[in-house]
């Protein structure tokens, strides 16, 4: 777990790519329901939260746009089905609309360990009954991400900012027999604090 552990910082601490990178921390609501549906709810009811940690990578940067890279790690509960830790990477492009104002698209991929929420019986030799131990199970996770974010600081671009983004989360193999793709809508609020290159 210390080794597990250790990755993860090392991730968030890298670096990066160029000398501007962001760090974001993310918080939300998702609920299991094909892609744009059920939308409205992910506002006012099916409350199961999802929590991120994450930096922004810039692989190249123009005037209007910005190439990038990000490194997520997350944790979401589903009431009643499941809890998972999820570590992923999305490559996306962040468009300017106005000076302050972008918006973006994310295509993403990783791992993710699902822990069963229900306890597990199972009957043992003596045919008692017993609690089984979850140590839960590997999973793929991929995602699509559609966002907006707005500089806190009118008419700067590179300060903090806060964001809001839908994402479509799928996990696989749910279940192999029966579910093998289990997709989820995510609806997630933001704060963005840009790390500036020393130089500048």
């Amino acid at each position: 777990m210390k080794n597990k552990l250790k990755i993860i910082v090392l991730i968030l601490t890298f670096p990066g790519v160029t000398a501007a990178n962001n760090i974001y921390f993310n918080i939300g609501n998702n609920h299991s329901s094909v892609p744009f549906k059920r939308f409205s709810k992910l506002i006012y009811s099916n409350f199961h939260p999802v929590y991120e940690l994450g930096k922004t990578f810039d692989l190249k940067e123009k005037p209007n746009w910005t190439w990038f890279q990000t490194v997520n790690v997350g944790y979401f509960k589903h009431r009643f089905v499941q809890s998972a830790i999820m570590i992923y990477s999305e490559n996306g492009i962040n468009k300017k609309i106005v000076n302050g104002t972008s918006a973006n698209v994310k295509l993403g991929a990783g791992y993710m360990h699902a822990f069963t929420a229900p306890e597990i019986v199972q009957q043992n030799a003596a045919g008692d009954y017993e609690i089984k131990s979850d140590y839960g199970r590997p999973q793929i996770l991929l995602s699509l991400s559609f966002g907006i974010e707005q500089s806190i600081i009118k008419n700067v671009s590179n300060g903090p900012k806060i964001s809001l983004s839908y994402q479509i989360r799928v996990q696989t193999p749910y279940v192999q027999s029966y579910v093998p793709l289990l997709p989820y809508n995510v609806l997630k609020f933001g704060l963005i604090f840009p790390l500036h290159d020393k130089k500048l």
